[in-house]
């Protein structure tokens, strides 16, 4: 598994929902936390799993966090969390349904472009940031072909 769960822990948990993003993947961000020094610390990664049923095997996924520094810096959260980053939701910003299926006009419906990803930040605020989907997949590491 690329994900260095050496540094950024190794127990992935949920985020968002996943977003079908071509007629062969879906798309999806997790959370993970680390111990610093007593505090849990919070990242978020992408990955990708194959959308062919029944095995939705992974098909590659960030091998270290998304990390924007002023995420990570100021006040910490209290005394047992210092920064956490949790993703919510996830939904294709190009007006697409995300579905990956040929619509009745010949079109494929579900090839997303862009996609909008909602995140909490230190349990006070959120963010609705957008990503443009070829630029997530040039950055994830490939695991297994689908």
């Amino acid at each position: 598994m690329p994900w260095r769960t050496d540094l950024f822990g190794d127990e992935l948990r949920g985020g968002t929902n996943a977003l079908r993003i071509s007629s062969s993947l879906y798309l999806a961000f997790f959370h993970t936390s680390v111990s610093i020094h007593g505090r849990r610390v919070y990242f978020m990664g992408a990955f990708t799993f194959c959308a062919l049923a029944p095995t939705f095997r992974l098909h590659s996924m960030h091998a270290y966090p998304i990390v924007k520094d002023t995420l990570y810096s100021g006040k910490f959260v209290n005394k047992h969390v210092m920064f956490v980053v949790f993703p919510m939701s996830l939904v294709p910003e190009n007006g697409g349904s995300g579905s990956g299926v040929v619509g009745h006009h010949g079109k494929r419906d579900g090839d997303v472009s862009s996609v909008l990803l909602t995140f909490g930040h230190n349990d006070r605020d959120a963010y609705t940031v957008r990503f443009n989907v070829s630029e997530i997949l040039e950055t994830i590491v490939t695991v297994q072909s689908c």
